[in-house]
């Protein structure tokens, strides 16, 4: 039975898994908060991959006191060995006497077994305490391990009549400097940051994380399908870049090796029957998904947004508002196809309205877009 008291201690299990939001990748966001006597006695949260889990920090933090207390987790404890021990065996060994559980662990070689184990070695678990605060968290995770793909955010920052630049492609700056600092804890939270070539040649931009202390850089991602690339561009000045290229591209032995001095790794794909001209972006998704990106940040023009847009590969847009009018200027989105009827128009749902300065800042999420849904809905 959920209590008052376990929505409580479970919103500050969550408040130790957002610990884990710049840095956790490509593991799950998971915080934990040991409670005895009503006291909370130990807290962890997973910072790092490879590093330990929050169940296990938290019940260094306890001690002995462990035993006979309850355990909050916002994700199933695993019951497997990785690069650290399953957290079932330390939760089973401190004798804790019961586990509440956010959610359980998508990854199908856990996915409810953590929780088996715990009741089969006589330990009382509760589930689904805050589970749609938990999925929230780790959207990106879910999306990897039960469909295969990232979770793909796009941003934009656009006027108030909906461009994103003048013609002549200037965009510095529609918004002001918080909502652009704002944009880099996004970016930061990302596993893997995407953009097209026509961008870097528009812009040469960075597309880093600078605003944000944070002890990782995401992967960057180079859609270039006719291999055009300048290596001094900006954007390659990092540590890894990922670029997607046709299968009919070509290069030669010189070029090469410069793509191995700058650590870009050039990956071949084919181009997307319904739209000739377009890589398989479906297939550059599955083949980040296999590199464990939970979270993509796509910051494109408009053409590569579009692309997306069209493909219904968007999960969430993240929208910087300025109250400014252009006029005219390069819209958000630039689709092949337009709709016939309103009816037949992309439909999204408010998530989230902020004001920052004098921007908003939007975010969307398709229209009956459900958490809980998006979670318990068999992939198969």
């Amino acid at each position: 039975m959920i209590i008052n008291q376990d929505r409580e201690f479970m919103r500050q299990a969550i408040k130790m898994a957002t610990k884990g939001v710049f840095s956790a990748s490509p593991n799950p966001r998971v915080g934990c908060v040991i409670v005895k006597d009503s006291k909370v006695i130990g807290k962890g949260g997973h910072i790092t991959a490879g590093k330990e889990h929050a169940e296990i920090i938290a019940l260094k933090e306890a001690g002995l006191d462990a035993e006979g207390s309850s355990v909050y987790t916002t994700l199933e404890p695993c019951n497997t060995s990785g690069k650290t021990p399953p957290c079932t065996h330390s939760l089973i060994n401190a004798k804790v006497s019961r586990v509440i559980v956010a959610m359980k662990d998508p990854n199908p070689n856990v996915n409810g077994g953590g929780i088996s184990d715990l009741i089969k070695a006589g330990i009382s678990v509760t589930y689904g305490v805050l589970e749609v605060e938990a999925i929230n968290l780790n959207l990106g995770f879910i999306k990897r391990m039960k469909y295969g793909q990232p979770w793909v955010r796009a941003k934009v920052a656009m006027s108030m009549d909906g461009f994103i630049a003048l013609l002549s492609g200037d965009s510095k700056w529609i918004t002001r400097q918080q909502a652009r600092k704002d944009g880099h804890k996004w970016r930061a939270r990302s596993c893997m940051i995407m953009t097209g070539i026509g961008t870097l040649r528009k812009d040469n931009p960075q597309l880093n994380v600078r605003s944000v202390k944070t002890s990782r850089q995401p992967t960057k991602v180079l859609i270039d399908s006719k291999l055009e690339l300048d290596i001094n561009y900006s954007f390659f000045d990092s540590s890894q870049t990922i670029v997607f290229t046709s299968v009919h591209s070509n290069y030669d032995d010189n070029q090469k090796k410069q793509f191995k001095d700058k650590n870009i790794e050039i990956l071949k794909i084919s181009c997307n029957p319904k739209f000739p001209n377009h890589l398989d972006l479906r297939g550059v998704l599955k083949e980040l998904a296999a590199r464990g990106c939970n979270e993509l940040h796509l910051e494109a023009g408009a053409k590569l947004s579009g692309s997306f847009m069209q493909e219904n590969l968007i999960d969430e847009c993240l929208i910087y508002v300025a109250p400014i009018f252009l006029g005219k200027g390069l819209p958000v989105f630039q689709v092949t196809e337009s709709v016939k009827s309103l009816f037949d128009a992309s439909k999204w749902a408010f998530s989230e309205v902020v004001k920052l300065g004098d921007d908003l800042r939007i975010i969307l999420r398709p229209c009956g877009f459900d958490p809980l849904g998006f979670f318990h809905k068999d992939s198969n």
